[in-house]
């Protein structure tokens, strides 16, 4: 199999993948930029997702013998047209464009120079430049940390732009292409998978100048919604691990749209109370929804319950209550423990499955606590919600308080 190219001297053959649809207007400079490159191409693809104006006219009078023109019968979308680009080509690398961008006239030569320089890199990207006007935005800037851990940053959000994208073809044929079922952001979920695996070498200088258009899938944001979902089943345990659960919640919930079943899937994902140590946060950030569903809505009045006074508090004290024992080592289990020892009830120790994680307490799971506790009669507050029935049945003998039960009343 290919492994990547070892001898400057060779000629590396390139081919130029471009999807379009309805770009009569842009796909001429686009396919001339890459035309007057530095150095020459092999090929360029145009896959036409069935357009309905004139860009096949278009591409046609440009005239290049270099041009390999595909149309579909039908609209399959922008991955569906870079995978049949993918599958068209017998290059060693392929080179990812957009109908309405610009590439800068050395940009193949400069990063085909890099790749070969960093022999263990099987891809390589740049910054690029957004034109909004007379306005140009550098985007896709990465420090070097950032690229010596390209993946982990991937997981933050995607900072490489499919235009500035060079990678040998084998290592896309390995990792199955673009999904083609993603609604949104497949080329993030791309990046993700080859970076999993590979690396990638990175150009800090912009080499592609990028133009918006308003026909943009971007505006949809149910599919936005399902498309995070997808990514995050599949990377789940490395952002669990990257401690990212609160970032991609956040990006589920943005400006308000995330619909309530969107929401339960999430916690689906993770588990009721598996990786929350910032749960409060999490729950907190629903606030600002416009939708919740039924399991996040128990958390955010539980959190709101826990700020919003000490009238819960005082119910322990009228039972007597002076030190307990707390459920759940998490953001809620702390902001619990703070409110009781800030009224003066002391917290002796905290009870939870994942003992790895840091606590300010004695730290059990519930074998350790009961036997460790087995002669004395011990208050514990449960503060996950939905776990009402099952503590009670972990801590045979123990008195349980289920901290959704005294914050209601």
């Amino acid at each position: 199999m290919f492994q990547g190219v070892r001898r400057l001297e060779s000629k590396v053959l390139i081919d130029v993948v471009i999807p379009t649809y309805n770009r009569e207007k842009t796909i001429e400079r686009s396919i001339r930029s890459v035309l007057e490159q530095s150095y020459a191409i092999n090929r360029i693809i145009v896959v036409d997702d069935g357009s309905e104006d004139d860009t096949e006219m278009v591409i046609n009078r440009i005239g290049s013998d270099k041009i390999t023109y595909i149309k579909n019968d039908k609209r399959m979308g922008a991955n569906y047209a870079r995978n049949c680009g993918i599958r068209a080509s017998d290059a060693e690398c392929i080179a990812f464009h957009d109908s309405d961008d610009i590439w800068h006239a050395d940009k193949i030569e400069k990063q085909l120079k890099v790749l070969l320089q960093n022999q263990e890199c099987k891809g390589v990207f740049s910054s690029y430049l957004i034109s909004k006007g007379n306005r140009k935005i550098l985007m896709g800037k990465c420090s070097a940390d950032e690229i010596k851990h390209l993946h982990s940053r991937l997981l933050f959000g995607n900072v490489i732009g499919t235009p500035t994208l060079m990678v040998y073809k084998y290592v896309l044929e390995e990792i199955n292409m673009f999904d083609e079922e993603l609604p949104r952001y497949q080329d993030w979920d791309l990046c993700l998978r080859i970076t999993q695996k590979y690396k990638m070498a990175y150009i800090d200088e912009p080499l592609v100048t990028a133009f918006r258009v308003s026909n943009s899938i971007t505006s949809d944001e149910q599919a936005a919604e399902e498309a995070l979902l997808s990514m995050l089943k599949r990377n789940k345990d490395e952002i669990a691990n990257e401690d990212l659960v609160e970032l991609w919640f956040d990006l589920l919930v943005t400006n308000g749209t995330a619909r309530p079943e969107i929401i339960d899937a999430f916690f689906d994902v993770f588990g009721e109370s598996q990786k929350f140590e910032k749960i409060l946060l999490l729950k907190m950030a629903l606030k600002n929804t416009k939708n919740r569903c039924s399991r996040a809505d128990k958390y955010l009045d539980l959190a709101c319950g826990i700020m919003s006074g000490g009238a819960w508090i005082e119910e322990l004290k009228k039972d007597g209550i002076c030190e307990v024992d707390i459920y759940g080592n998490s953001m809620f289990g702390n902001a619990v423990m703070c409110e009781l020892e800030r009224a003066g009830i002391q917290v002796a120790a905290f009870i939870d499955r994942n003992l790895e994680m840091y606590c300010s307490r004695p730290l059990y799971n519930v074998e350790e606590y009961l036997e460790r506790y087995s002669e004395k009669r011990h208050v514990v507050i449960n503060t996950v919600p939905v776990l009402n029935d099952l503590v009670k049945v972990l801590l045979p003998g123990v008195r349980v308080y289920n901290l959704v039960d005294i914050i209601k009343e």
